[in-house]
Order: C-alpha cells, then sequence, then structure tokens
C-alpha cells in the first residue's frame, strides 16, 4: 500500500455552506492522495455525508467544544493533531485559524501550515486576529477569491504565496444547457443561501414589489436556512403585500439546486459584501442570468449587462436605472439570450474545488 502523506484538514462544522460543501465535494479526490482527516470544530450533519463510503466518513472527528471554553480545551485539541503527525494542515474560518497557529507555533517546519481566507471583511475583531495570526504564520496562503487575494495582501502582507482556489463543485456543462426565456410578463425569481443581513433579502423584496407594480407577475422562491435577517424578511414581505408573491423553500443541499436552475428566469443576491459568492457562480455555470450588487469577486467573473446584471445597492439615485436594466433584459430576448450564453462560457474552462487544491497543496507537499 501507498504510504499518503498525512493531510488535517480544520473547520468549524459540516453544515449547509459554501465552505463546506466545496470541501464535501472535493474528498473522494483528496483521499486518493493523501491520508486525510476532518477535524470539525463542532458538528457534522448526517444528512450532508450520506453520499460517502464509509471509509470517507470516517475521516471526520469531532470536537463538540463551546467557544468560550476553547482557551481551557485547546491543548486537547491540538494534542489530537499533534498525535496524527500531519505533513500539512489546513485551517478554515477564524476557530480553525486559532487551532491550526497553535500546532504551527508548537511544530514549526515540522508541518506545513496552509490558512484558507474566505471574505474580504470579517464579522468580528475574533475573526480577525486569528485569521491574521494564521496568514502570518502560514507556509501558504489560499484564498476564494481575487477580491480576497487583494485584500489578504493589503491587509496582512504575508511572507507565504497567495493562490486563488476556485469554489465550484461541479464542472461547468460541456453543452450549453439552455433556459427559458421570460415571456408575458411572468416571472420566476431565485433566492438561494443562508437568510443573513449581508444578503439583504429585504431589499430584493423591493425590486419584487417593483416589478410587480409595473405589471409584471412576479415570483421569489427563496431557498435557504433562517439567519439573522429572517424576521426582518417576513416583516418586509408584509410590508409590501407579498405573500402570494415571495415563498420560503427551506434549504436545499448537493446536487438538488442544480436541478433548481433551469426552473427560474433570474437568480437574484443583493449582497453587501461577498467572496465568490457561490450560488451566483453556480447559477452562471448553467446560464441562469443573475441579478447581483457587483460586490467580493462577481465583477472579476462577470459584466455588467454582458454576462450578469450589477445592482448598485450603494447608491439610491441608481435605483431607477437599476429597475430599467433588469425591464430591459426582460423585455429583450435576444439580450437575455445572449447574458445566458455569456454566463455559461464565463465559467466553462474553469478548475474545480478539487483540482484546484489539490494543485495548491502538491506546491508544497510534493507528493
Amino acid at each position: 500500500m501507498i504510504n499518503r502523506k498525512k493531510l488535517v484538514y480544520i473547520l468549524h462544522d459540516i453544515a449547509v455552506g459554501g465552505v463546506e460543501m466545496a470541501l464535501l465535494s472535493a474528498i473522494p479526490e483528496l483521499t486518493k492522495h493523501y491520508d486525510l482527516k476532518i477535524l470539525v470544530l463542532g458538528s457534522v450533519d448526517e444528512s450532508l455525508i450520506q453520499g460517502l463510503s464509509q471509509e470517507e466518513k470516517n475521516i471526520f472527528h469531532s470536537f463538540k467544544i463551546p467557544v468560550y471554553a476553547y482557551p481551557f480545551q485547546l491543548k486537547k485539541i491540538t494534542n489530537w493533531i499533534i498525535e496524527e503527525r500531519p505533513a500539512l494542515i489546513i485551517s478554515s474560518l477564524w476557530r480553525a485559524s486559532w487551532v491550526g497557529t497553535a500546532v504551527k507555533k508548537k511544530l514549526g517546519q515540522a508541518v506545513k501550515f496552509i490558512s484558507f481566507i474566505h471574505s474580504t471583511n470579517f464579522p468580528h475583531y475574533f475573526a480577525y486576529y486569528f485569521n491574521g495570526r494564521a496568514v502570518k504564520l502560514s507556509d501558504l496562503v489560499l484564498t476564494d477569491s481575487q477580491s480576497s487575494f487583494l485584500f489578504v495582501k493589503k491587509k496582512f502582507e504575508p511572507r507565504a504565496d497567495i493562490k486563488v482556489i476556485s469554489f465550484l463543485t461541479h464542472k461547468t456543462p460541456e453543452i450549453y444547457p439552455g433556459n427559458k426565456i421570460p415571456d408575458n410578463k411572468i416571472l420566476n425569481l431565485l433566492s438561494l443561501g443562508r437568510i443573513q443581513k449581508v444578503k439583504n433579502i429585504p431589499l430584493a423584496l423591493e425590486v419584487i414589489s417593483e416589478l410587480r407594480n409595473k405589471g409584471y407577475t412576479v415570483i421569489l422562491d427563496i431557498y435557504g436556512r433562517p439567519g439573522n435577517d429572517y424576521d426582518a424578511v417576513i416583516k418586509k414581505r408584509t410590508e409590501l403585500n407579498l405573500e402570494q408573491n415571495v415563498f420560503f423553500k427551506g434549504v436545499i443541499t448537493g446536487d438538488e439546486k442544480f436541478a433548481l436552475f433551469n426552473k427560474y428566469h433570474f437568480i437574484i443576491q443583493l449582497s453587501s459584501y461577498e467572496g465568490m459568492a457561490m450560488s451566483i457562480a453556480e447559477a452562471m455555470q448553467h446560464g441562469l442570468p443573475v441579478i447581483a450588487s457587483p460586490v467580493g469577486e462577481i465583477p472579476y467573473y462577470s459584466k455588467d449587462m454582458q454576462s450578469a446584471i450589477h445592482f448598485n445597492i450603494n447608491d439610491s439615485s441608481k435605483w431607477k436605472e437599476n429597475i430599467l436594466k433588469i425591464e430591459h433584459v426582460i423585455n429583450t430576448p435576444a439580450l437575455y439570450q445572449q447574458i445566458s450564453v455569456n454566463s455559461w462560457a464565463s465559467f466553462q474552462y474553469a478548475l474545480t474545488y478539487s483540482q484546484s487544491l489539490l494543485e495548491a497543496i502538491n506546491s508544497i507537499i510534493p507528493k
């Protein structure tokens, strides 16, 4: 049997989210090349790993420790990693960075350390502090987008190389999948992702209301876990009298979401900030035109009115212009079709997460 080098990948939970789903998609390929262990600083949603083999399921090890106990339990976690004798550690998200940094400081050059940064904005001081420490100690820094790359380079000036990793969990269809063109002013829109304040879903509801007032029949289906903005979205739906236009569809996972894209005319996401914005990229892979605020990586992989509709959320004077752009695309079938084709073509030859990650890992610990 080939003696594979041990890789320990640390993250918070195995739950529905871009970071987690990307890792799950890469497990079969990673385990072919490395002795993989996944250290979960929380819980594993068993429903998300049902598709893995029993051998692949055995790679997960969970520490369900509340954050306030970390100063007292950190040694227990780090000792588990050290006993595994990894050649490489990858930390993803701030608590993982805390743990990974502690192990790197103990083992020094005996282990390679990769810090993975997923955003251009940290939600609180601890995320900033521990991610920053991890970047400073890393042998390689990974980011999920060009925007995150530039952010890390400017903010932390790491000594290590920085590489951008693709977060696409599946290959783009080789043949353009096609998409239904809006007809008779009937529009079906999709929102995909956790219902958090950063996603600005109440603003998306205002767009729905505006289009309805202009005579369009509009349906918005929201797929995602309730988060810290769920109550505000419910309130806005009531205020705008959109109970018959906006529907909550719950959580959808894995390959199920890819089947959604050909059922809608647009996906809408008006986030305040993003990293890669996975739901937008995946929709574009399938030729679904997007209405999105050009934040994070979005302006790097899409062009306004060519492969997407960029919606300016920061300038209220642009509201009318934003709505008119959407209407123009709705009422111009050739333009709608061209945006759809260009969306798909933007990712036609893109690497997947597993391909991109393996390239990065092999650059610092060649097999």
